[in-house]
């Protein structure tokens, strides 16, 4: 029987591309199946094994794990994940604070397409632009469908986690919740 990540793949090949390789950038889950792919052939194992092995196992992330594929979610390194709001704290302070996940040098290559948005992945790559408005630096990281953000505000040394339900980005909900965590922020 075919995987829905095969789907996924099949589905993509019967569009035109959106411009030449290399000109341009453009968010796909597609692209996220291919790495997943492309990291189980390197490891030898499956991806799903291959991020609670090397990612959640050894940060303690035991609330956390990859959820089964299924149609409209693929997998295959696409998300599919869970978690506690404890454990996006860790993940959160492994990530920007300590450094344990990505190190410096990795965030830095990623400045290179700060201008991108990357879907699930972060934006404000680090090192990160201070917003003129709010005089803060922030990473950030969007889940969930878009329901969730994870910053961490270096200057304060603050791990900030909201969760809207219904999502961020509808509605000028992400001007209202930027507004509202500025606002925490800079009075501690």
């Amino acid at each position: 029987s075919i995987s829905n990540w095969q789907i996924a793949l099949e589905t993509v090949q019967s569009y035109p591309l959106l411009f030449e390789p290399g000109t341009s950038g453009n968010y796909s889950s597609t692209n996220y199946i291919l790495l997943g792919l492309l990291l189980e052939e390197v490891y030898g194992m499956d991806i799903e094994r291959l991020i609670e092995a090397h990612l959640l196992l050894p940060l303690g992330l035991e609330s956390s794990g990859v959820r089964e594929s299924t149609p409209g979610r693929p997998g295959k390194g696409t998300g599919n994940m869970y978690s506690s709001m404890e454990d996006l704290a860790r993940w959160v302070n492994a990530r920007w604070r300590t450094e344990e996940v990505v190190a410096t040098r990795v965030s830095k290559e990623q400045d290179r397409f700060a201008g991108e948005l990357t879907g699930y992945g972060e934006w404000s790559f680090c090192p990160c632009q201070t917003s003129p408005a709010t005089g803060l630096t922030y990473s950030a990281l969007g889940i969930s469908g878009g329901d969730i953000t994870l910053r961490y505000y270096p200057v304060k040394d603050i791990i900030v986690i909201v969760r809207m339900a219904g999502g961020i980005w509808d509605g000028g909900r992400e001007e209202y919740l930027n507004k509202i965590v500025t606002t925490i922020v800079k009075a501690l």
